[in-house]
């Protein structure tokens, strides 16, 4: 019988895997921002909620937690280099859809905007947001739209 082999938990993470890369909107007080993020999931149904894993030290995760909404924005391969820099920046210091060129649309439920260039974007609302240092808003959707 083969031997097992055990592994640190520490890096469990590296184990199961995440969601697809997606790009998280906000906004505050007319400034509107996004960040990428990979981990997202689907935790129920009926309604449909999604979790987030959005790190205390980014400047979203202060805006989402004050205004308990955000739009999950799924981008197509386009964008994956724009993702990718994005999160290389703050959006406390910078503009990022003055930077990266792109188009931040009113959503029809939230006022987090909606990123046009994405495929697919999921508006949703905070109902919780489990332990503070990694907030991970349960979030019904609110709206769905699609096409870019």
């Amino acid at each position: 019988m083969k031997q097992k082999t055990p592994y640190p938990l520490d890096r469990v993470y590296t184990l199961l895997g995440c969601g697809p890369l997606v790009l998280i909107s906000s906004a505050l007080k007319g400034k509107a921002n996004f960040m990428p993020i990979a981990w997202t999931t689907m935790v129920d149904f009926k309604p449909p909620l999604v979790a987030c894993c959005i790190g205390e030290q980014s400047y979203t995760h202060g805006v989402v937690k004050k205004t308990k909404e955000f739009v999950i924005n799924i981008p197509g391969p386009q964008l994956l280099k724009t993702a990718f820099a994005s999160g290389q920046l703050s959006g406390k210091k910078v503009d990022k859809f003055s930077k990266f060129s792109l188009t931040a649309l009113p959503s029809s439920q939230v006022r987090a905007p909606l990123i046009a260039e994405c495929e697919i974007n999921l508006e949703c609302k905070v109902v919780d947001s489990g332990p503070p240092e990694r907030m991970m808003p349960l979030a019904p959707n609110a709206a769905i739209s699609a096409g870019s």
